[in-house]
């Protein structure tokens, strides 16, 4: 974890557990992670399906701070159907649509500022929604480089 005042403090939105990476999807969100850990402050909020998937990230805590939810819950064909027909959003889109998520997420934003907040893949572009509709502060750099400047 970087503790430098340059670093920027990112958040980093995972539609699944970045660790272990075993496939495309988590090997591609683990490396991002690991390469800006290495430079910045990193906070990765992530579904996790069961306690074996969240005791597994524990590597990854090393790296970056891990703020996980359980989830997604599966939606049924018929779901899936009727939430296509009632929203404009896509099915992508709704696939991890979860009240304890967008609350997780909420929580961070009124308790912290982050720099860049960061959806990984198109399932989790309605939180970013979120954070450009809530009324919270998401601090960009000249921002913070003036209050720490004050």
């Amino acid at each position: 974890m970087c503790n430098s005042e340059s670093a920027l403090k990112i958040l980093i939105l995972s539609p699944y557990p970045p660790y272990p990476p075993h496939g495309g999807g988590t090997m591609r969100i683990y490396q991002l992670i690991r390469g800006l850990a290495a430079r910045h402050d990193l906070t990765c909020l992530s579904f996790a399906p069961d306690a074996a998937a969240e005791q597994a990230l524990g590597p990854l805590q090393r790296v970056c701070r891990v703020v996980t939810v359980r989830g997604p819950l599966a939606r049924s064909l018929p779901r899936r159907a009727w939430t296509t027909l009632t929203s404009p959003l896509p099915d992508m889109a709704l696939r991890n649509a979860a009240p304890a998520y967008a609350d997780a997420l909420r929580a961070l934003l009124a308790t912290e500022q982050f720099d860049i907040v960061q959806a990984e893949s198109i399932e989790m572009a309605g939180y970013l929604l979120r954070v450009k509709s809530s009324k919270l502060k998401v601090q960009n750099r000249r921002e913070r480089a003036s209050t720490l400047n004050s």
